[in-house]
């Protein structure tokens, strides 16, 4: 990562994380700010210690976040609904029904993939 941000230097950054991946993206989002975006799947307050709780109230104004979760997945998206009020960057929150978990909600919702995307443009647009 050092080298891609360090020595080439690209405008836009984005990171996208499914379950502890999630967790992982968040707080490494909040330690560095040149990221500008992450799409968060399926996150959760404690995956395995990594709490994102403690790091997404810590997003640069200039960074934005978009959480997915579905709603049969009740820890996921019950942890999903507490980050996204605990953020205080652009966020946007999506709930979905019946997806299952993590990079499964592609497979259920295959809408998913092109709304994140279309976000993560618009997310770029703003920012040049």
């Amino acid at each position: 990562m050092k080298f891609l941000i360090d020595e080439k230097g690209p405008s836009s950054i984005f990171l996208v994380g499914a379950s502890i991946g999630a967790n992982l993206a968040i707080q490494y989002m909040a330690n560095h700010t040149r990221i500008i975006a992450g799409a968060i799947l399926s996150p959760g307050l404690d995956y395995r210690g990594v709490k994102p709780e403690l790091f997404i109230k810590n997003l640069d104004e200039d960074q934005a976040i978009y959480l997915a979760a579905s709603e049969d997945d009740k820890y996921s998206a019950d942890s999903a609904k507490e980050l996204y009020n605990l953020a205080k960057t652009a966020k946007k929150l999506k709930l979905l029904r019946n997806a299952g978990h993590g990079t499964d909600m592609f497979n259920a919702n295959p809408d998913l993939m092109d709304e994140i995307i279309d976000w993560l443009r618009n997310i770029h647009k703003h920012n040049k």
